[in-house]
């Protein structure tokens, strides 16, 4: 054992160091540099380099390789992990290596450097107490059991500014009262998946980059905030079935932003009592911008006992505020034979203590093509004291399971099982329309308004709504063509077509744009 106090230690500057050890380095508040060498450190209970109060120095301009068991432990101060390849001493005691940094900054690779990088294998686990933790580049490399990172109260950042970080065989990362960044990195998991878990936290996916997942089976939140800001998430392969969800208990969730169109999760095949998003008991809920598409669940409708909609299931209280707003629900399908919607289920959960109103809202939202066994898109369950509101709404092509009838009681677009006139007010679908649009639907006698009706069916006084208005057909906007539905200006455009649906369409490659008109796209949907 090296002990160091009040000093400044240097390895392998100007020549190779050869370091072996049956105990290691323990600096306390000094300073310790390792710049190169080849160090082995065959201790299973102590750390490799142990330091307190230090500031801590490796791979800076060489590469040193360290091989042991447990390879830092670190009290306070700073470490930086610039370069070197870390390894797994051969031996059947411990499973992997092991990083212990407490109240401690760390920084793994160079911020501004993208050549050095930090190479670690058969990691067994990361663990952060306290402290704030970067990974700016590098390859981390598990074993094959998976390793786990397990932060406590703890900023942990994952931001490869010059270098993605590629993290390998990752089992679960877990936040425990502090905060994860998640902003641009490759994370690949073991085999049967791997879990983000944060409990109350504060947790955020994505920036102004994506981060990449393969086998990212569940992010699960308790408490605190989940923030997934900019994503992509392809589910995990299991029995050739693809696997995703986001799971939030008694938390705050932020699902899409406003700034970012391309956020979309689609294709997941759940389980039978699972859902691609599952919110418990949460307080505010916003989910914005996202395309949920094309989900559906594992087995056959002939099979399958599956108690869940495979989109969205909502667990609301009374103080619940969800708000989904610019979305696209679109070819979702539930497959069971059980009472369920296709798209999205809210469920209303008493609670005697909430003293605060909450409200469900709906807002510039598509339901295209969504297919279930009591209704195709929507179900409410309870009653609750939250206001229920849709605004701008569109409704197309969504319909029920052929072969399961359960007495007519059914719902194309929107299923309620208790009197909510309360909590949805006097005419609460005057915003929403549908379409016959050829782009939307296959016509056929069950969609002559497009969907099947009835749209809405509220099965404690069996009241129904046949079907929605008609959204306005396309308007043109042309300079210089003429004909029906076109006109010179926007302004005019607008001012002859109703106030719900509709699409204005842009004829040639000159235009005038007046004031209070936003040309986002080649066709601007109203």
């Amino acid at each position: 054992m090296i002990t160091a106090t009040n000093a400044t230690v240097t390895f392998g500057e100007n020549s190779t160091s050869i370091f072996k050890a049956a105990r290691g380095l323990n600096v306390i508040q000094g300073n310790l540099n390792i710049f190169g060498g080849i160090f082995t450190y065959k201790s299973t209970s102590h750390g490799m380099i142990t330091a307190t109060d230090a500031f801590v120095t490796i791979g800076r301009n060489q590469k040193p390789t360290m091989t042991g068991f447990n390879l830092f432990d670190i009290l306070r101060g700073t470490i930086y992990i610039l370069g070197g390849t870390f390894n797994k001493l051969s031996s059947s005691e411990l499973n992997g290596t092991r990083i212990s940094i407490t109240d401690a900054n760390a920084t793994f690779g160079d911020e501004n450097d993208a050549n050095v990088t930090p190479i670690f294998n058969d990691i067994d686990y990361f663990n952060f107490t306290g402290g704030k933790v970067w990974f700016y580049s590098g390859q981390y490399h598990g074993i094959k059991s998976g390793f786990r990172i397990k932060s406590f109260e703890s900023q942990l950042t994952f931001d490869g500014k010059l270098r993605q970080p590629e993290l390998y065989q990752i089992q679960a990362i877990k936040i425990d009262h502090g905060q994860l960044n998640v902003i641009y990195d490759l994370f690949v998991g073991i085999p049967s998946g791997f879990r983000i878990k944060g409990q109350e936290s504060y947790v955020t996916i994505g920036s102004t980059q994506t981060a990449t997942f393969t086998n990212l089976k569940q992010l699960y939140q308790f408490k605190g905030t989940l923030n997934c800001v900019k994503f992509k998430f392809p589910g995990m392969l299991i029995k050739n079935f693809t696997e995703f969800q986001i799971r939030a208990k008694e938390a705050n969730v932020i699902i899409g932003s406003v700034d970012i169109p391309t956020n979309q999760i689609t294709g997941m095949q759940q389980g039978k009592r699972s859902t691609t998003i599952y919110l418990h008991k949460c307080k505010t809920v916003t989910v914005q911008k996202v395309t949920l598409a094309n989900n559906t669940n594992h087995n056959s409708a002939s099979t399958a006992i599956i108690s869940v909609t495979p989109v969205m299931y909502v667990e609301a209280f009374p103080d619940t505020k969800l708000a989904i707003a610019d979305c696209v629900f679109q070819n979702n399908s539930y497959s069971g034979r059980g009472k369920m919607s296709g798209a999205v289920y809210i469920d209303f959960i008493e609670n005697q203590t909430s003293s605060e109103k909450g409200y469900i809202r709906f807002f510039l939202v598509k339901f295209i093509r969504n297919t279930g066994t009591l209704s195709g898109a929507i179900m409410f369950r309870g009653k609750g004291s939250n206001n229920i509101i849709f605004s701008h709404v569109m409704f197309i092509g969504n319909g029920l399971t052929k072969g399961i009838n359960f007495n007519g009681l059914v719902a194309s677009c929107i299923f309620t099982y208790d009197d909510l006139g309360k909590q949805l007010g006097n005419n609460p679908f005057c915003t929403c329309y549908s379409s016959i649009h050829q782009q939307y639907i296959q016509y056929s006698t069950d969609l002559r308004h497009g969907n099947q009706e009835p749209i809405f069916l509220q099965k404690e006084d069996n009241y129904q709504i046949p079907y929605f208005n008609a959204s306005s057909g396309p308007a043109y906007v042309s300079m210089i063509g003429f004909g029906n539905d076109v006109y010179k200006s926007f302004i005019e455009a607008v001012d002859h077509m109703s106030n719900i649906g509709g699409t204005i369409i842009l004829l040639g490659d000159q235009f005038t744009i007046q004031a209070g008109v936003t040309l986002a796209n080649e066709a601007h949907n109203y």
